[in-house]
């Protein structure tokens, strides 16, 4: 990489910001060199730098949540005009059923998205469990954990578990058996 490329501290030079910028604005990868008046040859090393790459992510980031956040003002307004059009009498069968339909078809994915989300927080306590054991001082050996089961003698609990259908069975049995690689 030329010393022009980067600013010597891990930081990109004016003309790579120039080039994230571009990159952030244009259609294609050509469109952004030609904006930023950056040869495509360049670009491409600088799109297989990780420094540059993390850069580029992180204002990809930025700009995502910037434009999240008008979303969601404009949100509210989104919902009011749905209200609206759903309780308006006069207006056509045909507006209000489709109103209606988005309606619904918002509430069912925010009740997947909040099963999803349980899901992953049960998954997330399920694995940090063995871990926070272990740092507490805990072994496995001499004596198995229930969990409203009973324990087999391999030391692992056998019967009812406390886990999401997905998440790995630990000690290797029915369904979602973990398997070492």
């Amino acid at each position: 990489m030329n010393p022009e490329d980067t600013a010597g501290n891990g930081s990109l030079s004016p003309r790579q910001s120039q080039f994230v910028i571009a990159l952030l604005t244009a259609p294609t990868i050509a469109h952004a060199c030609k904006a930023a008046g950056v040869p495509e040859r360049t670009a491409f090393k600088w799109l297989a730098d990780p420094i540059f790459v993390d850069a580029y992510r992180g204002a990809k980031r930025d700009a995502l949540g910037h434009a999240t956040g008008r979303l969601a003002v404009l949100a509210d307004a989104a919902v009011a005009t749905l209200q609206a059009i759903l309780v308006d009498v006069t207006a056509p069968a045909a507006v209000r059923l489709a109103a209606a339909k988005v309606v619904l078809d918002a509430a069912l994915k925010v009740a997947d998205l909040d099963d999803t989300q349980a899901r992953i927080a049960a998954l997330e306590q399920a694995a940090e469990g063995p871990r926070l054991l272990h740092h507490a001082g805990w072994s496995g050996s001499g004596g198995a954990v229930r969990i409203g089961g009973r324990r087999s003698p391999g030391g692992a609990v056998s019967g009812r578990r406390d886990r999401c259908p997905a998440q790995p069975d630990p000690a290797g049995h029915g369904r979602g058996a973990a398997r070492a690689p």
